[in-house]
């Protein structure tokens, strides 16, 4: 007689519950709510909805042929297992089911599609089942939204976990119609009195008070006149970008707000248009401050000799002119004055530099440093400058050229536990020879623990790789991998 054979359905209802739990959320409330009702009771319960992430894409069935009952659903080619997070139908659920319990919630979509004669209709619709489910998740303690369309007015003193909230990310990343729906608007954030990270990202950012330039003014919200809401003084992370419309939002608000958070560690500001380098003095009263971000801003500042606590900096395409050919040389120049302040912060720990083509000379000075992004494509000088510098280098991200040329220099960074190369955005002959290059002298590094080589989509450039590094005597502890995720890692201090 065969023994009985144990099953899934067998498991202790606590190790099942853990089994679902690695499922991606749409596959729990899709596919398997579907198997068994223990299963869907299963989904159902507090413990795995206690982290809800979807990807909406709302569309107007007036303008496809989705369905007759009138409601916008999730795009079925997009995530054939989510048929029953849609729309609006997803509110609903979240209110019935996961609202008492969600701790984190992330909700992203694609653009949303509607009628052009509703458009604006369409949107507060959406945005008012939105407002409304917040309003009853009153255990949240993490809040992403992510649109790929606006106008979005935020009003955080509605949440009904605003006390307890310790972060909230709000981006509206619409970049094929930024001056007409990009708009994001904030307002009641001293009500999260517990918030410790925030991100607000928009065409223009409008925080409670701001005087937005004329042509966003059409989206915002009528209201009388009131005071600055202020930024919550409990904050540690803050990163803003108003990648269309920054300046009104920098000028008038954030030099008013940033002295008030002396819990402030990270900070991240995008495409600034600050009048001079001398704008952001702001920036060397903030006593706290360990990370600093510059995303496309106009200037570099003139005060970052004066950070003296900050120990991770990034600095990518500032100034902003880089990017211009009729505006690059200006820059350079500004580039090359700011970074020779970096002298007096040699207790920089972190440094990621995007878009410029050499180092700065102060960078051997920089003997504390662990860990270096030089994201320079094409540089002006093809290898590292030799020094003491090097010697604490445990994470390096730099061209596969440079890092060929450079060998001599890396071999004295005896610390050096993960280096990431990339090569150009075209296939080059050279670039494979320089990436089997660098892998021949990975292998005979005592230290090196992972090489990452980020050679884009293209089959051919990995197939060279993989047949040269089947010719090399590759240590067990050497870890080789293709892809950019080592290359994010480091870019992101």
């Amino acid at each position: 007689m065969a023994a009985n054979r144990a099953t899934i359905h067998d498991l202790p209802q606590s190790l099942l519950g853990d089994v679902l739990a690695r499922a991606p959320f749409v596959q729990r409330h899709g596919s398997l709510a579907r198997v068994c009702r223990a299963w869907r009771q299963l989904v159902l319960s507090p413990q795995l909805l206690r982290r809800v992430e979807v990807h909406l894409q709302f569309r107007d069935p007036c303008l496809y042929d989705y369905g007759t009952d009138g409601s916008w659903v999730l795009d079925q080619e997009h995530d054939p297992a989510a048929s029953l997070l849609c729309s609006l139908t997803f509110f609903p659920w979240l209110e019935a089911h996961a609202a008492p319990h969600v701790e984190q919630l992330t909700i992203r979509t694609r653009r949303l599609v509607f009628d052009i004669d509703d458009y604006e209709e369409s949107l507060e619709v959406v945005a008012r089942r939105l407002r409304d489910s917040l309003g009853r998740c009153d255990v949240l303690t993490h809040l992403t939204i992510a649109l790929r369309q606006g106008p979005l007015h935020f009003h955080a003193s509605d949440l009904a976990a605003a006390p307890r909230l310790r972060s909230l990310s709000l981006t509206i990343s619409d970049l094929e119609h930024p001056d007409s729906s990009g708009l994001l608007e904030v307002d009641g954030l001293l009500a999260l009195t517990a918030l410790e990270s925030l991100t607000l990202v928009g065409a223009a950012l409008d925080l409670g008070g701001t005087s937005l330039a004329p042509k966003w003014q059409s989206w915002a919200r009528p209201r009388g006149p009131k005071p600055h809401d202020g930024l919550p003084p409990s904050l540690t992370s803050l990163a803003l970008d108003g990648y269309a419309d920054f300046k009104s939002s920098v000028r008038r608000f954030l030099p008013q707000q940033l002295t008030a958070l002396s819990s402030l560690r990270r900070l991240a500001l995008g495409n600034v248009a600050a009048d001079s380098p001398a704008a952001y003095i702001v920036l060397s009263r903030v006593s706290s401050l360990e990370e600093l971000t510059l995303f496309r801003c106009s200037h570099l500042p003139t005060c970052l000799p004066q950070l003296s606590s900050l120990h991770a900096l990034r600095l990518d395409s500032t100034p902003r002119g880089l990017a211009f050919p009729d505006e690059a040389a200006g820059a350079l120049e500004q580039l090359a004055a700011g970074l020779q302040a970096l002298g007096p912060l040699a207790h920089l720990t972190h440094l990621s530099l995007e878009g410029m083509p050499e180092l700065p000379p102060t960078i051997t000075g920089l003997t504390q440093l662990r860990a270096l992004y030089w994201g320079a494509e094409r540089p002006r000088e093809p290898r590292l400058p030799a020094g003491p510098w090097t010697a604490g280098l445990q994470q390096l991200a730099l061209s596969c050229h440079v890092a060929a040329n450079s060998l001599a220099v890396l071999s004295a960074a005896t610390r050096l536990e993960c280096l990431a190369v990339f090569g150009s955005s075209s296939y080059e002959n050279k670039d494979a020879a320089a990436e089997l290059q660098v892998a021949a002298w990975a292998a005979k590094h005592p230290g090196l623990r992972r090489l990452a080589v980020s050679n884009g989509n293209s089959c051919e450039r990995r197939e060279h790789l993989d047949a040269g590094l089947a010719q090399l005597r590759l240590p067990p502890t050497l870890s080789i991998e293709q892809g950019s995720a080592l290359l994010a890692q480091l870019q992101n201090v």
